[in-house]
């Protein structure tokens, strides 16, 4: 895995006002420490899988809050 941590982040007016963001956030962030140490191929795909779902909820979570604009939103969440 591979993520551009450079990206600037070009925030709306205000902060993050759904908390589910941060959970969302933090239970991605801990699907990918165990792919990171799966040791075996069907609990990688399975957690892979996981992360896609995850980063799918976020997206959505996160355009909808308006707290990031689109383009930011889809290149944190992925």
């Amino acid at each position: 895995m591979a993520t551009n941590t450079l990206i600037g982040v070009k925030c709306e007016e205000g902060g993050l006002s759904d908390p589910g963001i941060e959970k969302l956030q933090n239970r991605l962030l801990a699907i990918r420490r165990k792919h990171f140490n799966a040791q075996n191929v069907k609990e990688k795909a399975s957690l892979r899988k996981d992360d896609s779902k995850l980063s799918k909820e976020l997206l959505d979570l996160m355009k909808r809050d308006g707290f990031y604009n689109s383009t930011d939103a889809a290149q944190m969440a992925a």
